[in-house]
């Protein structure tokens, strides 16, 4: 009996076929992880801007930053909100009559972002903290 040609695979393009694979997936995922932290960085972003305009209903009412901050807190560890899925925290790192600093900090996976601590103060400035000297406000906002 003779055995007919071309049924199958031999193993070198079984390898080859793995190695191409291989390949791609090493190219693929890092990419994919970058996009995961992009899009849980605008689910922070949101958040504090959001507890920003709690902030500054509270404001109107109260006439006082430091007061309203104390209104809005979600529990007795000063924590203002928290993003879709927990990855980012909003806190008030400082907050007076007329002045207030809101920060976006990174929960768990979120830490390692590039961008690490989102903030914003009562004139809308927006910054980054915790970056390296290359990464922009820009890159991040």
């Amino acid at each position: 009996m003779w055995k007919k040609p071309g049924l199958g695979f031999t193993l070198i393009e079984l390898m080859v076929t793995v190695a191409i694979v291989a390949i791609l997936a090493s190219i693929a995922l890092p990419s994919y992880q970058n996009y995961i932290l992009q899009s849980r960085r605008a689910a922070g972003k949101a958040e504090l801007l959001a507890v920003q305009q709690r902030l500054e209903r509270a404001y109107t009412d109260l006439n006082d930053y430091g007061n309203a901050v104390t209104r809005i807190q979600q529990n007795a560890s000063g924590v203002l909100g928290t993003s879709e899925g927990g990855f980012y925290q909003v806190i008030s790192t400082s907050a007076t009559a007329s002045t207030y600093a809101l920060s976006s900090i990174p929960q768990g996976g979120q830490a390692i972002d590039r961008c690490r601590t989102l903030t914003v103060d009562q004139a809308d400035r927006k910054d980054v903290s915790g970056v390296a000297s290359t990464i922009t406000r820009a890159d991040c906002w």
